[in-house]
């Protein structure tokens, strides 16, 4: 988001604007969007839901999706600097 000279104060506002600025032009498939909302909600479950009890799996899974992205974010930043 940087890159693009975007900023938010929110892990709400950051969702928005990925969803904004990259997935509906395309750079990066609505699969994350979706990925990235779920996790959010995970998180807001976890630290407000007292009754909330996150399983193994929940854990695993998002560590796992969270890898993915980060390294498709990392290609699409090596090919923007290298188009440069």
């Amino acid at each position: 988001m940087l890159s693009q000279n975007l900023d938010a104060s929110t892990h709400k506002a950051t969702i928005r604007l990925f969803g904004q600025h990259f997935v509906k032009t395309g750079q990066f498939s609505s699969e994350w969007a979706k990925i990235l909302s779920n996790a959010y909600e995970l998180r807001q479950l976890s630290d407000y839901d007292a009754d909330f009890t996150g399983t193994f799996a929940e854990a695993k899974m998002s560590l796992e999706q969270a890898k993915a992205l980060v390294a498709e974010v990392g290609q699409s930043l090596s090919v923007q600097l290298n188009t440069q």
